[in-house]
């Protein structure tokens, strides 16, 4: 993923109610499917050349997005405090996550 498009995802996470958006929940599940399937390091080879690694953006992404959980935009998503903890889990479980810490 590009800077662009965590850009693009974060203005979708932080706007929940855009006429973008046909579910409010999907920036949120985009954004969980992404930490999930993030490449590990086995060996202390990276499996994927990806350049979110070490980027901060993702990160900053992610908090950004347990914050608005939290603050109470999931209220308007019916899922909101399940979207929460799947998001939690994903993100400390995702390598690209753990190594910015």
């Amino acid at each position: 993923m590009t800077d662009g498009e965590l850009k693009a995802l974060l203005h979708l996470v932080q706007s929940p109610d855009s006429h973008f958006l046909k579910v409010p929940s999907l920036p949120f599940h985009f954004l969980i499917s992404i930490l999930s399937k993030f490449p590990v390091d086995v060996d202390g080879r990276l499996l994927s050349t990806n350049n979110l690694r070490d980027n901060p953006r993702l990160f900053n992404l992610t908090y950004s997005a347990l914050g608005l959980l939290m603050a109470g935009v999931g209220n308007a998503i019916t899922e909101g405090s399940r979207l929460f903890d799947d998001l939690f889990q994903a993100a400390v479980t995702c390598q690209g996550i753990v190594s910015l810490i």
